[in-house]
């Protein structure tokens, strides 16, 4: 009787040993998830612009949000951030000291391992983003392409889309809020719209009074990034 007394408790000790190992296992696995992200793209900061994305996570989805702001370092003389390796104007805003730029942006992951600390996600995203400065008494020297020198006003807006391959990183510990990051790469499909207008200046070493140039184009690019920010 006594050996079936043990035996029974023994058997008790470790039914409710493993029913808390499992629950500490669900525990740490439950700490890596994530429901909300607010992330910066780092790199960008040295642009300046900054950017800001808040996430939703939905079980195996998530939805986002991201607005950025770009402001202008500079208001007169010589353009040099867009010159040389990333001479295309049109294609240099971002090097670009004279814009202004805002973005708005949407985004939808879908992901592979939503509770893992690792996460293999697909991500589709639509943004827009307004470039412009006004009157400002700028010039811009690339001998190979586009150089004017004038009082410029420059207007343009580029429509994103991209679907990009990512991993989600969790960081560890037992804290609600964590550090996350994601690291991405695709492809981005935009499309440009510009208008530039000229007073008082020369365009290509051609003096104008007044001169209104507009265009837009197509193109499908290769693009990687990175963003990191904390979790809860």
């Amino acid at each position: 009787m006594k050996k079936i007394l043990y035996t029974g408790i023994a058997l008790m000790i470790a039914s409710m040993a493993n029913a808390q190992e499992q629950q500490h296992t669900d525990e740490v696995e439950q700490a890596q998830y994530v429901k909300y992200k607010l992330m910066i793209r780092p790199l960008e900061l040295l642009v300046p612009n900054i950017s800001i994305t808040a996430e939703r996570h939905f079980e195996k989805r998530s939805l986002g949000l991201t607005v950025a702001f770009k402001p202008a370092t500079r208001e007169q003389g010589e353009i040099i951030g867009a010159t040389g390796l990333f001479g295309n104007y049109r294609s240099g805003n971002m090097l670009n000291e004279a814009y202004n730029a805002l973005t708005a942006g949407v985004n939808s992951k879908t992901y592979l391992h939503p509770q893992k600390k690792k996460s293999v996600y697909i991500d589709g995203q639509l943004s827009y983003r307004h470039w412009w400065f006004d009157n400002k008494d700028v010039s811009y020297r690339n001998v190979e392409g586009c150089r004017f020198a004038g009082t410029r006003t420059e207007r343009m807006n580029v429509y994103n889309a991209r679907i990009l391959f990512g991993c989600s990183v969790v960081g560890r510990g037992t804290r609600k809020t964590k550090l996350v990051a994601d690291f991405y790469g695709g492809l981005d499909m935009r499309f440009k719209s510009w208008q530039y207008i000229t007073h008082d200046g020369t365009v290509m070493d051609l003096y104008h009074s007044y001169l209104k140039e507009t265009g837009s184009y197509w193109a499908l690019t290769p693009y990687v990034g990175m963003m990191v920010g904390i979790g809860r």
